[in-house]
């Protein structure tokens, strides 16, 4: 269909304008602390890899998307 479109415009001498979208992957920041332990409120925003062991003292609190668009919380 491409190649078609293509051919009429040479045929018909028209000018297509060509659109290219291009995605940037988000940079990467990886919180390293001294002492091993990061405290606080943390927030993520993404994909969370964790490579060995994840301690929790407190609560997880995740959230899982239905089909129907919604999130809904579930506590682990």
């Amino acid at each position: 269909m491409k190649k078609f479109v293509r051919w009429l415009a040479k045929i018909f001498k028209a000018e297509i304008t060509v659109e290219k979208i291009v995605n940037v992957d988000r940079p990467v920041i990886k919180y390293l602390p001294e002492n091993g332990e990061i405290t606080g409120k943390v927030t993520i925003d993404g994909d969370l890899k964790v490579t060995g062991s994840l301690t929790v003292t407190g609560e997880i609190t995740c959230y899982k998307i239905k089909e129907g668009g919604k999130d809904e919380p579930t506590e682990n």
